[in-house]
């Protein structure tokens, strides 16, 4: 996450591999982690299709760190950032 060039198309199939990943495994943790790093990537392209995923897999669970994350200071998914 470090190296700015991971940017731009290059971040789409992460976000997807990242979202399935977390269904695959079922468990709680990794579908937090998988949120925390779809957020972390959504400034360098929109996690928008992977974020999609997870809330049809686990609305409940996706939709109150979503919101938590909606107005980050860090420009991630407010209307100050590039959204979901």
């Amino acid at each position: 996450m470090r190296d700015e060039r991971f940017t731009g198309w290059m971040i789409w199939p992460v976000t997807e591999a990242a979202a399935a990943r977390a269904t695959e495994q079922g468990d709680e943790e990794s579908f937090d982690a998988a949120l925390a790093l779809l957020a972390d990537l959504t400034v360098r392209l929109t996690s928008e299709f992977a974020v999609r995923g997870l809330l049809q897999e686990n609305l409940a669970q996706a939709l109150p760190i979503i919101t938590a994350l909606d107005g980050d200071e860090s420009g991630c998914c407010g209307a100050g950032g590039r959204g979901w």
